[in-house]
């Protein structure tokens, strides 16, 4: 029996599977902020919500597969920031999240879908950072060399015009 390919069925797979990502390696070479951030990561599941201090500070989801025999690799997924102004802490956005994952309400598609669609291999890197620091400034600073998908408010305003009309 000979073989067929159904080539309509495999392109169907792989343009379900594409997503857009931007890579400017140059924005991240330059990017540098002058505290010394120190990341720390956990897996993002119920069971590590107790892991992430009750402090202010950034944070970033990543996607990483991780459980296999290929390099450790990954991406920057989404960066948000905790407690610049208000009470909310690193380990309340976190249990946020969580919430969001599971609600039938829609508040954020794209951080709805990054929760849902990588269940499972999503880490929630974070940093600690004092009351003095400007947590608004490095997220801006971070925003605009990353630029994450997830991301759609708070990214230059040149940036985000040149994204949005290269999405149309």
């Amino acid at each position: 029996m000979k073989h067929t390919f159904d080539l309509v069925a495999a392109t169907k797979r792989f343009k379900g599977e594409v997503e857009s990502i931007f890579m400017d390696f140059d924005s991240w070479k330059t990017f540098k902020t002058s505290y010394g951030l120190s990341w720390k990561r956990v897996k993002f599941d119920k069971a590590n919500a107790t892991s992430v201090p009750d402090t202010r500070g950034i944070y970033i989801f990543t996607l990483q597969v991780d459980e296999n025999e290929l390099p450790i690799h990954g991406y920057m997924w989404y960066m948000g920031i905790a407690g610049h102004n208000s009470k909310h802490t690193l380990r309340k956005r976190y249990g946020n999240y969580l919430t969001d994952q599971i609600s039938p309400a829609w508040k954020r598609p794209k951080v709805r879908y990054m929760l849902q669609k990588w269940k499972g291999d999503l880490y929630f890197n974070f940093v600690e950072l004092d009351h003095g620091i400007n947590l608004k400034k490095i997220e801006s600073a971070f925003l605009n060399a990353i630029i994450p998908p997830a991301n759609l408010a708070d990214i230059n305003g040149t940036i985000s015009s040149a994204r949005k009309a290269a999405s149309l």
